[in-house]
């Protein structure tokens, strides 16, 4: 392919739909050397919102965006917001279950409840951009908000526990691209 690194940020999504597999693991290579995570996948949000089943197609090959192997030393699960129902309450347990096994646990939330912001003794929850108020056009302020409570809380593993969110693909495709293990846990 012929295409600028910066021609490959746009269109990124269809230039490797056409790519033999090999092609598609230098393509990511070289926009991964020049673009950021957030650049990437905002690129991606806004090209490919309407289709995002195209994104999990293109990246479930695990070869395109290598993790790391070292143990989890600091574990996020993401949940949209901590009410009072069973998925929240268990939520809460795995990640207390973590930081007792001495895994740095976070719950990361979209909206943060009254009750969890200014308690010392529960895990913290770190609040991002609201997945409702995102589209296509905005996604690089959730995705700005992902990286950084990633980077500060020096996250390794990030496990999704509210699999309906719109921007699920998009999440998940950043986390990887920011080099993190992901999970579905549904």
């Amino acid at each position: 392919m012929s295409e600028t690194n910066s021609n490959k940020l746009h269109g990124l999504a269809s230039i490797l739909k056409r790519s033999s597999r090999d092609e598609s693991i230098r393509i990511i290579s070289d926009v991964l050397s020049e673009h950021t995570p957030i650049e990437i996948v905002s690129e991606i949000a806004r090209t490919e919102w309407n289709n995002p089943t195209r994104i999990i197609e293109i990246f479930a090959n695990s070869e395109l965006l290598p993790v790391s192997t070292k143990g989890v030393n600091a574990a996020a699960i993401y949940f949209h917001t901590l009410g009072i129902g069973g998925g929240e309450r268990v939520t809460k347990i795995i990640a207390k279950t973590w930081k007792k096994m001495g895994i740095n646990s976070h719950i990361l939330v979209d909206v943060m409840p009254a009750d969890v912001k200014h308690k010392q003794d529960d895990v913290p929850c770190l609040e991002i951009t609201d997945y409702q108020s995102i589209n296509a056009e905005n996604y690089r302020q959730r995705a700005e908000s992902i990286a950084a409570a990633v980077k500060n809380n020096e996250i390794d593993c990030l496990v999704f526990a509210h699999w309906i969110a719109r921007t699920l693909p998009f999440d998940l495709l950043l986390a990887r691209l920011l080099g993190i293990r992901v999970y579905l846990y549904i």
